[in-house]
């Protein structure tokens, strides 16, 4: 057990604790914005997908409201501990000094809040992978309606629009 040990009444642990469980709740959130998004995607929804962007936009800034959170609190204990370290002091080393029961509970939620960070970024690189090969098929797809459609060769291989040949074309207005 290390020397300098926190008092498992002091409120900042009761703040640290809610954090925690916020973090929590905006990362599994967060999944549920990822599926949703994958969803979109596949059903080629548009407007779903922007629903789903404007979710995941305003859980990335409660995130980043409750990362700010974080930081003082964590600070704070870190200097209860005296770690240099500051606010990047990890939640498990805080944890390490809280004795009994809630140190081993706030070591609990530390870790089962990492293991639910990596199942979002695991999950966000996938969707990102999707999307870039949905991308990549879209503008193939563009391309060969674009060369299809070009028979008068006015648009070069970057699709844009050059001088190519005359072409002679005409259209009977008579009859």
């Amino acid at each position: 057990m290390p020397r300098d040990l926190i008092d498992p009444l002091v409120p900042e642990l009761d703040e640290l604790e809610e954090v925690l469980k916020k973090l929590a709740e905006a990362q599994h959130a967060l999944l549920a914005c990822i599926d949703a998004r994958r969803d979109a995607m596949r059903e080629a929804d548009a407007f779903g997908l922007g629903r789903c962007l404007t979710r995941e936009s305003e859980v990335i800034g409660e995130i980043g409201r409750l990362d700010e959170r974080r930081q003082k609190v964590v600070g704070v204990l870190a200097s209860m501990i005296g770690s240099e370290r500051g606010a990047r002091t990890t939640f498990s080393e805080i944890a390490s000094h809280v004795p009994g029961d809630r140190g081993a509970a706030l070591r609990t939620m530390a870790l089962s809040l990492r293991e639910l960070m990596q199942r979002v970024q695991k999950r966000n690189a996938s969707a990102r992978s999707a999307a870039e090969m949905l991308a990549a098929h879209m503008q193939g797809l563009a391309k060969q309606v674009a060369q299809t459609l070009n028979h008068a060769k006015t648009y070069g291989r970057l699709g844009t629009v050059e001088v190519g040949p005359a072409v002679i074309s005409g259209v009977d207005a008579t009859g």
